[in-house]
Parts: C-alpha cells; sequence; structure tokens
C-alpha cells in the first residue's frame, strides 16, 4: 500500500511539471534544491574489489523548490575483463544507464522539511526501465543535518536481492546526516540505505569545500551483506551553485 502512495505521488508531481533531481550524501540524497536557474553537477567513482564505476548527476534549478536533472549511471570497468560495461546485477546497484532525476520540496518550515524525489530511466545492456522513489524528511539543526526517508524501487535499479532474483519494487529506508566541522568548509557525513540489495551499504566519510564552488568528498563504504555488495572507497568531486 505505501510502494503505490509513494508512486502516485511521485506521478501526480511530474504531471504538474515541477521536475526535481538529486544533490547525495553519498547515495542518499540529501534533498537540497538547485536554486532557481541554477547548475549542480557532481561526479562519483567507486573503487571496489571487482571493479571501478563512475556516476555522473546534472541539476538545473527551476524554481518553486523544484529542480530537474540527467543521470549516466553504472559506467563500470572490470578489472579482470579490462572492460567497459556491466558487471552482472549481483556486483553493483545501479549498471550503465541514461536517466531523469527528479526532486521536490512539499513542505518547508525553519528547521524541518519534506521532500519527494526519483530517479527513473533506462539500463543500455539490457534496455530496460528502472527506478528508485523516495520521501525524505530533513532536520536542520544548528551543525547538524539529519534525513530520514523512505524510498521504493525495482532490481534493475536495487540490484537483485539476496535470494531473490524476481523483479519486484522493493520498500526500504535511508537515513544520512552532516556535522559541519568548519562551516561553509569541512564537513563529515553517513549515509545508510537498509536491505539486502547490492544498494543497501553504510558509507562513512565527508567532504572539503576547496573553493566557492568546488567540493571535493570521500567515504568508505561497508556492505550490509557481502553477498550482494562489497567494501569499497567513493570519490566525488561537486560543483555547487
Amino acid at each position: 500500500m505505501l510502494c503505490r502512495v509513494l508512486f502516485t505521488l511521485l506521478v501526480n508531481a511530474i504531471a504538474v511539471v515541477n521536475g526535481f533531481s538529486q544533490q547525495n550524501f553519498f547515495n542518499v540524497p540529501s534533498s537540497d534544491i538547485t536554486p532557481k536557474n541554477q547548475i549542480f553537477f557532481q561526479q562519483q567513482f567507486n573503487v571496489l574489489p571487482n571493479f571501478f564505476s563512475s556516476n555522473t548527476t546534472f541539476c538545473y534549478g527551476l524554481g518553486k523548490n523544484s529542480e530537474i536533472g540527467l543521470n549516466v549511471f553504472g559506467l563500470t570497468y572490470a578489472y579482470n575483463s579490462k572492460k567497459m560495461g556491466s558487471i552482472g546485477h549481483n556486483q553493483q546497484s545501479v549498471f550503465p544507464s541514461i536517466g531523469i532525476n527528479m526532486q521536490k520540496q512539499l513542505l518547508g518550515y525553519k528547521k524541518y522539511s519534506l521532500f519527494l524525489g526519483a530517479q527513473t530511466g533506462f539500463l543500455t545492456k539490457p534496455v530496460d526501465f528502472e527506478y528508485y522513489v523516495f520521501l525524505n524528511n530533513r532536520l536542520v539543526l544548528e551543525k547538524f543535518k539529519w534525513v530520514v526517508g523512505l524510498y521504493v524501487g525495482n532490481n534493475n535499479y536495487l540490484g537483485i536481492k539476496t535470494g531473490n532474483s524476481i523483479d519486484l519494487q522493493d520498500l526500504g529506508i535511508q537515513l544520512g546526516t552532516e556535522y559541519r566541522i568548519i562551516e561553509d568548509k569541512l564537513f563529515l557525513q553517513v549515509d545508510y540505505i537498509s536491505g539486502q540489495s547490492s544498494f543497501s551499504n553504510l558509507i562513512l566519510g565527508g567532504g572539503y569545500k576547496f573553493t566557492k564552488h568546488w567540493v571535493l568528498s570521500s567515504g568508505f563504504q561497508i556492505p550490509n551483506t557481502k553477498i550482494t555488495s562489497s567494501y569499497g572507497l567513493i570519490f566525488e568531486l561537486t560543483y555547487l551553485p
């Protein structure tokens, strides 16, 4: 029932053309909206035991607390085969795909906000539809930012779950937090996604804003289960408006 409600909210939001997009802690959306007519760019690199992958996100602010963007996810280089491409649903959370990412603020108060967002697109090999929809609560208190939300997605996006390869939607929770050590300069970040899919990991890290617009971040990935995911390093280069 909850899955249907989240999906219905997404469809209704798209229907009124208020697009939305993702800015992430690492994998969990931080729900920061790109200002109107401004751009946001993020390049993520995942370094794991069997492969190296690239995820690229571009966002454009539409105004009215909404944004829309484009993704190129899961460009992967496998060490053993020395080739680019997908290496299997049970070894990473997203695969070579092109799509749209979206987010809109539904409620906004001084310290609390509610956001609806999604990433939708198509796998390139084989061609297939993928989606990930979330509803995030965000609380900002002094040096802390907290995000607690629900997500739903299909296996094309999440990766095959432990002991289950059927392509059905999956529901879980996602948590993210940021602690600002030096205001607008240095911060710690943690994000967690529940479940037993390859999408389900705990990531511990932080970032440094080395210019007015550019941030360099890194984190250590700890899998919920080593059957579907693995330990690894994550690096991000982010342009903020």
